[in-house]
């Protein structure tokens, strides 16, 4: 897998030209402070998109009708968020992509959302995020759960609910982690909605030492013309020189999150393998996020300025639906009067399993 500059990509598909969510103040003042030039004329970090030499591996770009017709394929009608603030990350994002005229707002809160799209041809998609209180909360334990508007939301109707989970970056002890992956599985199973497809995305990275390292002096007008890193090696190179990055363990908790997506891989296959209900599908973003050094948003480190990497997690999530569908409709032409959504495997896809 290779990342590259694209300003065709930026241009196209890499600008939110209709935003519901600005980033807050600070940080788009900075924005606006940029001034596009001949060699610049986007942000550079919405200027990088990723490719891959392998057959079947490549990233798919999201549209509003592209999203719109696969979703009316697998006849999907909601879509259902929970997680914490970086799935909220991953919300805003999708409804900035989407952006106004597009997308509806039912609720606004700062930790529960509510909107919907229209997708014509008589098919609405609606939208739920949730924010998830597991893990280290505030000095205390937080324990992971779906409250009761969310448990409402996705029982109120029989029709096909894509949901997106993920819990991690807020857990300093891996038993935690392992007691909340459990109770998420288990309340998954009792909501007992076997025609929904279920994703667990994976943990994002931090990246200890964020540039520009002094944002205040920094010059905003010609903005980060930082590139990200080029593959694993070169992030073990970069965390080597960087106290904080090689002591463990970390103070966040860092140092674990490769650990805490594996368990929970080895977890979801387990439950797949064993033909539990529903299966659960797993995407992974956090090997192409782990390279994305230079678009925090600092001094922060762990999240991420938008639009930026985490519009990939968009990208990626599409990529797997569409080919959920495509899956689902071979199957369906060959086996069976019923779709079939069944986990994918990417095989050798870098992205997936490579460093």
């Amino acid at each position: 897998m290779h990342i590259f500059q694209d300003w065709d990509y930026a241009r196209k598909y890499g600008q939110y030209l209709n935003a519901h969510f600005p980033n807050g103040k600070v940080l788009d003042e900075r924005d606006w402070r940029f001034k596009p030039t001949k060699e610049s004329p986007f942000q550079w970090r919405t200027s990088y998109r990723w490719t891959d030499f392998e057959t079947g591996c490549n990233i798919d770009i999201m549209t509003k009708d592209k999203l719109c017709s696969v979703l009316k394929g697998l006849d999907v009608h909601r879509i259902f968020m929970h997680g914490d603030s970086l799935t909220r990350n991953m919300y805003f994002s999708l409804m900035n992509m989407l952006g106004k005229g597009v997308i509806t707002f039912d609720e606004r809160d700062s930790k529960l959302y509510t909107s919907s799209m229209n997708c014509n041809m008589n098919h609405t998609i609606k939208f739920k995020y949730e924010q998830d209180q597991g893990g280290y909360q505030r000095g205390k334990r937080g324990i992971w759960e779906i409250s009761l508007k969310g448990q409402e939301f996705l029982a109120s109707t029989s029709e096909r609910t894509i949901g997106i989970f993920n819990i991690g970056a807020h857990y300093h002890n891996f038993s935690h982690l392992k007691e909340d992956v459990d109770d998420m599985m288990k309340t998954i199973s009792y909501i007992n909605r076997h025609q929904d497809i279920y994703f667990f995305r994976t943990i994002s990275p931090g990246h200890d030492e964020c540039p520009p390292h002094d944002p205040k002096g920094f010059n905003w007008e010609v903005g980060p013309k930082i590139e990200p890193l080029q593959n694993y090696q070169a992030y073990e190179e970069r965390c080597k020189s960087i106290i904080s990055c090689t002591y463990r363990p970390h103070r966040f908790a860092w140092d674990m999150f490769e650990t805490y997506n594996a368990y929970i891989k080895n977890f979801i296959y387990k439950h797949n393998h064993d033909r539990e209900r529903p299966p659960i599908h797993y995407l992974n973003i956090y090997n192409m996020t782990l390279l994305r050094h230079e678009a925090h948003t600092v001094p922060d480190c762990l999240h991420y300025w938008s639009p930026g990497p985490v519009d990939w997690w968009s990208h990626t999530f599409y990529t797997y639906i569409q080919r959920l569908l495509e899956d689902a409709l071979d199957h369906h032409k060959k086996y069976s009067n019923d779709i079939n959504i069944k986990p994918l495997d990417f095989g050798n896809c870098r992205r997936e399993y490579g460093k």
